[in-house]
């Protein structure tokens, strides 16, 4: 599938179409549109020509659009006074609205606010206007391999209306986009994928400034060093009688603007080469651009004002002019622009249709590597189109989804939640329904289940507290007895310990002892428990665990026990 650039003529100021012509690298198809005076007319107009392209696109060998050039008709390069280089703030003020935000007693923003309907000075009078800020020399000299000096951090758009002291004036593109923004829609409805829109400036840079290719070819991470790389001038003569001039440093436009030349009747000899090819050339009398040295003249004066302005001037002139042409010669109107403007290197060189050439390069060209201004048409470029009206319905239809979901989730929640109130109320209904079928009488029955809960109650804490007694244990008869058995013990087992020993009268004993061997548990365990007429019970919970401490036996035991007494309620310890 090969690439192919449609450039699209206009006249009117760039208001109206006039033709299409689809360029390959071997191939050119053209197509001219009706004339009709009326807007319905242009329109349509506008409409056969998407469908003439679509056609040629898609028939025969397919192949796909690299980039929508415009020609330069109603294009223009000037300045606006701006705090920021928005495209947004730019288009206000180029419309005349951006006086409304100063200060009416401010004289000195009243002398810096456009005058209004400035629109009128940049397109025809209705047009639309796609205003966006070009490069100026010194930042395309910084893309040379000089580092630009770190900016402090701009300033938001409104902040910088605010102050006058921040408008600067800002070299601006305009580009009328009614007529393209119209193509570009038709193009899309009819399912052709939308490259990147220039315009012939942008062509013509790209394709005929030498240092565009070098910059291509040497990225600056490879410049160690800044390097100086003059201002190009390239201006192309194109068989319809206009000159087009644009200024670039390393592929990037820095201005533009045009020309036009008389035309005059080609010379004899041109059209007897003509007719050798093509015999209707030389019945309808062609013409040819005229050149003259008042209009190199004229484009030298036009040059030295942009140079004011820009603080640039051009070091080398390349023109390219169609092979013939009345009045001066190609290379004399090339000398006769080294005159009027001495210093600069001129390339001259011919063809048979520059405008063409131009176009079938810049399929090849490499792309532009803008340092920060853009290479392309912006607002056009990223015009929406069908893809951005899907991503919008299928955004769209995702968040109808989502409240659906929500919705759902939220009815599922209020009838789990009245469902949990209607069973609550059944457990109360069911609850009210058994006291009332156990008692008889409500009264009673209210009652009834107080006298219970406190009977409850009661119960409860008197099982919590220790035993109440009014007499005393025989705390040192039992001492003795567990003091004569700890101590046989010992005598018996001299590895064995009496760690601890404490008689409570309310709680009762508890024996912290180490053992040399198991059967030495059980033989303590029954001699405390065969030891006479004691008031003591033991407990059979008491277990022997193991002693890691060094130098000390290796098991150890804890044994509790409880008086004999009777605790309120049948209970025993």
């Amino acid at each position: 599938m090969s690439g192919r650039i449609l450039y699209v003529e206009r006249t009117d100021r760039g208001d109206r179409l006039t033709g299409l012509r689809l360029v390959g690298p071997r191939t050119e198809d053209a197509w001219s549109a009706p004339a009709d005076a009326t807007v319905e007319g242009a329109i349509d107009a506008v409409r056969e020509g998407a469908a003439w392209a679509r056609d040629r696109l898609l028939g025969g060998e397919r192949s796909r659009l690299e980039a929508i050039c415009l020609d330069t008709d109603g294009t223009i390069c000037s300045w606006l006074t701006a705090p920021t280089t928005d495209p947004t703030v730019l288009a206000a003020i180029a419309r005349g609205m951006g006086e409304s935000l100063h200060d009416e007693h401010d004289d000195h923003a009243a002398a810096a606010s456009p005058a209004p309907r400035a629109l009128d000075h940049f397109a025809g009078v209705g047009a639309g206007l796609a205003v966006q800020a070009r490069a100026t020399s010194e930042a395309a000299a910084d893309q040379n391999g000089a580092a630009a000096p770190r900016k402090s951090a701009k300033p938001s758009a409104k902040a910088a209306l605010a102050d006058p002291a921040s408008r600067r004036r800002v070299p601006v593109l305009g580009v009328p986009d009614s007529t393209p923004g119209l193509l570009i829609d038709a193009l899309d409805q009819m399912r052709v994928p939308l490259p990147e829109v220039v315009t012939f400036w942008h062509s013509m840079v790209r394709v005929w400034d030498p240092a565009a290719q070098q910059r291509h070819d040497a990225p600056r991470a490879d410049r160690l060093v800044a390097d100086d790389t003059p201002v190009a001038a390239i201006v192309l003569i194109e068989p319809a009688g206009r000159l087009s001039w644009a200024w670039s440093r390393r592929g990037e436009l820095l201005a533009g603007g045009t020309m036009r030349l008389a035309k005059a009747r080609a010379p004899h000899d041109a059209l007897s080469r003509d007719s050798a090819r093509d015999g209707a050339r030389q019945i309808e009398q062609p013409t040819v651009p005229r050149l003259d040295q008042a209009q190199a003249s004229r484009l030298a004066a036009d040059w030295l004002a942009w140079s004011a302005q820009t603080g640039a001037c051009p070091g080398r002139v390349i023109v390219v002019a169609p092979e013939h042409t009345a009045g001066q010669p190609a290379s004399e109107f090339a000398q006769g622009l080294v005159r009027a403007w001495p210093g600069a290197t001129v390339d001259a060189m011919s063809d048979e249709d520059p405008v063409l050439t131009t176009l079938r390069r810049a399929i090849e060209a490499p792309p532009s590597e803008s340092g920060g201004t853009p290479s392309t048409v912006e607002a056009l470029t990223a015009r929406p189109g069908r893809a951005h009206r899907s991503m919008y319905v299928w955004s769209a239809a995702a968040i109808a989804g989502l409240a659906v979901a929500a919705g759902v989730t939220a009815v599922l929640a209020w009838r789990t939640a009245s469902d949990a109130r209607d069973a609550a109320a059944a457990k109360r209904r069911a609850t009210s329904t058994a006291v009332l079928d156990h008692y008889g009488d409500p009264g009673a029955a209210a009652a009834g289940v107080i006298l219970t809960l406190e009977s409850d109650l009661a119960l409860l804490q008197a099982a919590g507290r220790p035993a109440e007694t009014t007499e005393f244990k025989p705390v040192m008869e039992e001492l003795e007895t567990i003091s004569l058995v700890v101590s046989s013990l010992i005598a018996s087992h001299p590895r064995s310990q009496l760690v601890s020993l404490r008689v409570d009268n309310l709680l009762g004993v508890t024996l912290h002892v180490r053992l040399a061997d198991v059967p030495e548990f059980e033989q303590l365990r029954q001699a405390l428990a065969q030891a006479g007429r004691s008031e003591l019970v033991w407990r059979e919970n008491s277990t022997l665990s193991p002693n890691n401490a060094p130098n000390q036996p290796p098991w150890q035991t804890t044994l509790q026990a409880g008086w004999r007494e009777t605790r309120p309620g049948g209970a025993t310890p």
